[in-house]
Protein backbone atom coordinates (compact mmCIF):
# COMPACT_ATOMS: atom_id res chain seq x y z
CA UNK A 1 0.00 0.00 0.00
CA UNK A 2 2.86 2.39 0.81
CA UNK A 3 4.53 1.58 -2.52
CA UNK A 4 1.36 2.49 -4.40
CA UNK A 5 1.05 5.79 -2.52
CA UNK A 6 4.67 6.69 -3.22
CA UNK A 7 4.27 5.70 -6.87
CA UNK A 8 1.17 7.86 -7.27
CA UNK A 9 3.03 10.96 -6.08
CA UNK A 10 6.26 10.05 -7.86
CA UNK A 11 4.38 9.58 -11.12
CA UNK A 12 3.03 13.12 -10.83
CA UNK A 13 6.49 14.49 -10.08
CA UNK A 14 7.93 12.58 -13.04
CA UNK A 15 5.26 14.08 -15.31
CA UNK A 16 6.47 17.53 -14.30
CA UNK A 17 10.03 16.33 -14.91
CA UNK A 18 9.12 15.22 -18.43
CA UNK A 19 7.71 18.64 -19.20
CA UNK A 20 10.80 20.32 -17.74
CA UNK A 21 13.20 18.15 -19.77
CA UNK A 22 11.23 18.74 -22.96
CA UNK A 23 11.17 22.50 -22.28
CA UNK A 24 14.91 22.55 -21.60
CA UNK A 25 15.58 20.66 -24.84
CA UNK A 26 13.54 23.20 -26.78
CA UNK A 27 15.29 26.04 -24.93
CA UNK A 28 18.74 24.70 -25.84
CA UNK A 29 17.72 24.49 -29.49
CA UNK A 30 16.19 27.98 -29.45
CA UNK A 31 19.13 29.62 -27.64
CA UNK A 32 21.60 27.79 -29.87
CA UNK A 33 19.85 28.93 -33.03
CA UNK A 34 19.47 32.44 -31.64
CA UNK A 35 23.17 32.63 -30.79
CA UNK A 36 24.05 32.14 -34.47
CA UNK A 37 22.07 35.25 -35.41
CA UNK A 38 22.50 37.54 -32.39
CA UNK A 39 26.04 38.43 -31.26
CA UNK A 40 24.83 39.47 -27.79
CA UNK A 41 23.41 35.99 -27.10
CA UNK A 42 26.61 34.45 -28.39
CA UNK A 43 28.56 36.78 -26.11
CA UNK A 44 26.65 35.50 -23.09
CA UNK A 45 27.46 31.90 -24.03
CA UNK A 46 31.10 32.78 -24.64
CA UNK A 47 31.30 34.44 -21.22
CA UNK A 48 30.60 30.98 -19.73
CA UNK A 49 32.42 28.72 -22.19
CA UNK A 50 35.07 31.00 -23.69
CA UNK A 51 35.44 32.02 -27.32
CA UNK A 52 33.80 29.50 -29.65
CA UNK A 53 33.76 28.86 -33.35
CA UNK A 54 30.50 28.12 -35.13
CA UNK A 55 31.35 24.41 -35.05
CA UNK A 56 32.02 24.48 -31.30
CA UNK A 57 28.75 26.32 -30.74
CA UNK A 58 26.84 23.79 -32.83
CA UNK A 59 28.39 20.88 -30.93
CA UNK A 60 27.65 22.58 -27.62
CA UNK A 61 24.02 22.75 -28.71
CA UNK A 62 24.06 19.06 -29.73
CA UNK A 63 25.59 18.18 -26.35
CA UNK A 64 22.84 20.05 -24.51
CA UNK A 65 20.11 18.46 -26.59
CA UNK A 66 21.60 14.97 -26.08
CA UNK A 67 21.89 15.57 -22.34
CA UNK A 68 18.30 16.73 -21.91
CA UNK A 69 16.96 14.07 -24.28
CA UNK A 70 18.69 11.43 -22.14
CA UNK A 71 17.13 12.98 -19.05
CA UNK A 72 13.71 13.05 -20.75
CA UNK A 73 13.83 9.34 -21.68
CA UNK A 74 14.98 8.44 -18.17
CA UNK A 75 12.25 10.46 -16.47
CA UNK A 76 9.60 9.08 -18.85
CA UNK A 77 10.64 5.48 -18.19
CA UNK A 78 10.63 6.09 -14.42
CA UNK A 79 7.12 7.58 -14.71
CA UNK A 80 6.01 4.56 -16.72
CA UNK A 81 7.52 2.28 -14.06
CA UNK A 82 5.61 4.12 -11.36
CA UNK A 83 2.40 3.86 -13.37
CA UNK A 84 2.98 0.15 -13.83
CA UNK A 85 3.47 -0.32 -10.09
CA UNK A 86 0.06 1.29 -9.54
CA UNK A 87 -1.84 -1.21 -11.70
CA UNK A 88 0.24 -4.39 -11.37
CA UNK A 89 0.29 -6.74 -8.42
CA UNK A 90 4.07 -7.04 -8.61
CA UNK A 91 6.79 -4.68 -9.82
CA UNK A 92 8.60 -7.66 -11.36
CA UNK A 93 7.17 -7.76 -14.85
CA UNK A 94 8.74 -8.15 -18.27
CA UNK A 95 7.42 -4.70 -19.19
CA UNK A 96 9.23 -3.07 -16.28
CA UNK A 97 12.43 -4.92 -17.17
CA UNK A 98 12.08 -3.54 -20.70
CA UNK A 99 11.61 -0.01 -19.40
CA UNK A 100 14.78 -0.26 -17.34
CA UNK A 101 16.60 -1.66 -20.37
CA UNK A 102 15.52 1.39 -22.40
CA UNK A 103 17.17 3.60 -19.78
CA UNK A 104 20.31 1.46 -19.96
CA UNK A 105 20.46 1.70 -23.76
CA UNK A 106 19.82 5.45 -23.62
CA UNK A 107 22.82 5.92 -21.35
CA UNK A 108 24.93 3.65 -23.57
CA UNK A 109 24.14 5.90 -26.53
CA UNK A 110 24.83 8.96 -24.36
CA UNK A 111 28.19 7.43 -23.34
CA UNK A 112 29.18 7.56 -27.01
CA UNK A 113 27.61 10.85 -28.11
CA UNK A 114 28.13 13.15 -25.10
CA UNK A 115 31.92 12.83 -24.70
CA UNK A 116 32.56 13.34 -28.41
CA UNK A 117 30.30 16.35 -28.80
CA UNK A 118 31.46 17.80 -25.49
CA UNK A 119 35.13 17.49 -26.47
CA UNK A 120 34.53 19.20 -29.81
CA UNK A 121 32.50 21.95 -28.11
CA UNK A 122 34.51 22.61 -24.95
CA UNK A 123 37.81 20.77 -25.41
CA UNK A 124 38.01 19.50 -21.85
CA UNK A 125 39.25 15.93 -21.78
CA UNK A 126 38.52 15.62 -18.04
CA UNK A 127 34.87 16.61 -18.55
CA UNK A 128 34.55 14.18 -21.46
CA UNK A 129 35.97 11.30 -19.45
CA UNK A 130 33.64 12.16 -16.57
CA UNK A 131 30.67 12.09 -18.96
CA UNK A 132 31.82 8.84 -20.55
CA UNK A 133 32.41 6.92 -17.34
CA UNK A 134 29.35 8.40 -15.64
CA UNK A 135 27.05 7.39 -18.49
CA UNK A 136 28.72 3.99 -18.74
CA UNK A 137 28.28 3.40 -15.00
CA UNK A 138 24.57 4.27 -15.15
CA UNK A 139 24.22 2.02 -18.21
CA UNK A 140 25.78 -0.97 -16.45
CA UNK A 141 23.77 -0.46 -13.24
CA UNK A 142 20.51 -0.15 -15.18
CA UNK A 143 21.32 -3.25 -17.23
CA UNK A 144 21.98 -5.19 -14.03
CA UNK A 145 18.59 -4.04 -12.75
CA UNK A 146 17.08 -5.24 -16.03
CA UNK A 147 18.48 -8.71 -15.36
CA UNK A 148 17.18 -8.64 -11.77
CA UNK A 149 13.70 -7.58 -12.92
CA UNK A 150 13.62 -10.26 -15.65
CA UNK A 151 14.58 -12.92 -13.13
CA UNK A 152 12.07 -11.49 -10.65
CA UNK A 153 9.33 -11.73 -13.29
CA UNK A 154 10.21 -15.39 -13.92
CA UNK A 155 10.09 -16.13 -10.18
CA UNK A 156 6.82 -14.18 -9.85
CA UNK A 157 5.32 -16.13 -12.74
CA UNK A 158 6.40 -19.46 -11.20
CA UNK A 159 5.00 -18.39 -7.84
CA UNK A 160 1.69 -17.36 -9.40
CA UNK A 161 1.37 -20.69 -11.21
CA UNK A 162 2.31 -22.67 -8.09
CA UNK A 163 -0.47 -21.24 -5.94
Amino acid sequence: NTLKKVCRYASTVMSVGEIACAALTVAVIAIGAWSFTDPSVRGVLESYFGPMSDISLAFLMVTGVALFATAFVTVKMVRDLMGSYLVEDSPFTVGNASRIKVVSLTFLIAAVILPITCYIAVGSLALCLFLFFGCLLVCVVMYCLTIVFRYGSVLQDESDHTL
